[in-house]
């Protein structure tokens, strides 16, 4: 086992340990709020279940093909990035028509349409990136 081998177990077992540190503060949260007054309103945050679910199949990846861990985070990383420059550049090309906006003035259809506009924006740069161009 030569250093690189080591370094990359390191990493992941870093990784996986806070990965399973917050699950466990998360449990713990969510267990005080039904057995305490301690802390009322603590809940498990939005999709929690399907984190832990990616999660558990980023665990079998490693197992099964370890290779292709680097690969899948790079392409993780690649696409979360493609929906930031999304968002940026729907903010850039619309600067006065952000949904925000639309919706304190009052106007429900174009806010809906500066949703949907951006959301389309935001899944091409996502689709763009996650195909290769």
């Amino acid at each position: 086992m030569n250093f690189i081998e080591v370094l990359d177990l390191t990493a992941i077992l870093a990784i996986l340990g806070f990965i399973a540190l917050f699950g466990i503060v998360c449990l713990a949260g969510v267990w005080l709020a039904d057995n305490t007054n301690f802390l009322p309103d603590v809940k498990t945050p939005r999709l929690f279940w399907l984190l832990l679910l990616n999660f558990l199949l980023i665990a079998v990846i490693y197992f099964l093909a370890p290779q292709q861990l680097p690969v899948t985070l790079y392409k993780l990383s690649l696409v979360t990035l493609a929906g930031n420059v999304g968002y940026w550049i729907d903010r850039a090309i619309f600067p006065y028509a952000r949904p925000d906006a639309l919706m304190d003035m009052g106007l429900n259809p174009s806010f809906n349409a500066s949703l949907i506009r951006r959301a389309i924006i935001v899944g091409c740069a996502m689709l763009a990136m996650g195909l290769g161009a």
